[in-house]
């Protein structure tokens, strides 16, 4: 019984011993669940997180790869639009040009009239002058518009004897031409006549050939007669262009076989890169067009400047007036003294009093008595208005071609390749 008793006392025990031990095995095995079942969390959350880091780099990467793209995409399309800028400019340069281009010679639509009246009037004329050749207005205008000679020119080829070469000067400014366009650099180009013939492509005489094929198989030509000459006459074309804008250029004739030199000379100043040099007249024979100038008679009651820069109604700075052809004379002594062998420079005019002359010194050396730079414009209007007589026909600080052919001042004495109703008030 007592042995009963012992056994059952000892099952109590373990039982009561087992009860105390299953909550802590319990709480062992739900710990290490939770341990278990966090560290596989966090080892889920650092691949999920690995993952987005690496999808995060991927997407930067990505991002980058597209920015350099859109980066050179936007390389190339500011490229193609400065290429499209510069087609479309060079383009509009061309039209300018050709349209520019096209309108270099004038030949007259009307048509030819008989000149032996006109001619057979100044035969039975004697004396000189205007007056005494016998000839009205009319036969003027008629002879200007026949032959593109002015009335000092008429006046001139009478008083030498030389009636019958109106003729001549009538046959040149009706004769169809070719005028060939030549580049001299990648801003200038010029016009000149060429030998008027059929081509390889068929083109006939009074074409305008462009093309440098055809440049080599038209040789230049000098066609027009120039009028008679004298010292201080102003030569201007306009058949030198800068694309569509038409510069042109001028000469001031210095010597004249007349006044005993050898032959007609210019003096000229003519691009960058070339000093200024006396060359003969019969090259401008070879232009398409061209305009020969003088000062008028009649130049006390045009407007002219003195040599202090005030204006004056009086001719040559309220002194007394001079006949054209001592002015002109005056002028072609400035031009050879001051502007032989100066530097081409297309700013020259625009600061200081330019017509204000340095003083010739001794000493030819001497930098103080030159002149440091010119244009063929500027030589002239220079010259003139040194004397008194501004012939700049708008004023500006910038002298032109243009502006000479313009000038009140100067009368026709000749034009060739223009529309002399363009010359008449």
């Amino acid at each position: 019984m007592e042995n009963h008793l012992n056994i059952v006392r000892g099952n109590n025990q373990k039982r009561q011993w087992n009860g105390s031990v299953q909550p802590y095995k319990r709480a062992r095995l739900y710990a290490a669940a939770r341990l278990y079942a966090g560290t596989q969390l966090w080892r889920n959350v650092g691949e999920r997180c690995r993952k987005t880091s690496q999808q995060c780099e991927e997407a930067v990467w990505r991002c980058e790869e597209a920015l350099r793209q859109c980066a050179k995409t936007v390389k190339w399309l500011r490229g193609l639009t400065a290429v499209a800028a510069l087609l479309a400019l060079w383009h509009g340069l061309l039209l300018w040009t050709s349209f520019g281009e096209g309108h270099v010679h004038y030949r007259p639509e009307y048509e030819k009239a008989d000149l032996h009246p006109i001619v057979e009037k100044m035969e039975s004329t004697q004396g000189d002058g205007r007056t005494g050749a016998g000839l009205t207005l009319k036969d003027y205008q008629t002879l200007f518009y026949q032959t593109g000679l002015g009335a000092a020119a008429v006046d001139r080829l009478w008083a030498e004897g030389r009636r019958e070469e109106l003729f001549q000067y009538q046959e040149d400014f009706f004769r169809e031409v070719t005028v060939v366009c030549k580049r001299y650099n990648i801003f200038v180009s010029g016009e000149y006549l060429a030998e008027p013939a059929q081509d390889a492509e068929g083109n006939p005489a009074g074409a305008r050939v462009s093309a440098a094929a055809l440049q080599e198989e038209y040789k230049k030509v000098r066609i027009p007669q120039l009028a008679p000459l004298q010292e201080g006459d102003i030569l201007v074309t306009l058949c030198s262009h800068c694309y569509g804008w038409r510069n042109g250029h001028a000469a001031i004739v210095v010597e004249t076989a007349a006044s005993g030199a050898s032959k007609d000379r210019t003096l000229e100043s003519v691009t960058v890169g070339v000093r200024s040099r006396l060359r003969s007249s019969d090259r401008w024979r070879s232009y398409p067009a061209f305009a020969v100038l003088r000062l008028k008679e009649d130049v006390s009651a045009a407007k002219s400047v003195s040599a202090d820069g005030s204006e004056a109604i009086a001719g040559n700075g309220g002194k007394q007036t001079a006949n054209t052809q001592t002015v002109g004379a005056q002028a072609a002594a400035l031009a050879k003294d001051y502007f032989c062998d100066v530097p081409y420079r297309l700013s020259a005019g625009l600061l200081g009093k330019p017509w204000e002359l340095p003083e010739k010194t001794e000493s030819a050396d001497d930098a103080a008595d030159t002149v440091k730079g010119t244009q063929c414009a500027h030589m002239i209007w220079c010259c003139y208005r040194a004397l008194g007589y501004d012939l700049d026909s708008d004023g500006g600080r910038l002298v032109t071609p243009r502006d000479l052919l313009e000038s009140p001042l100067l009368e026709v004495v000749q034009i060739y390749g223009m529309d002399p109703a363009g010359f008449l008030s």
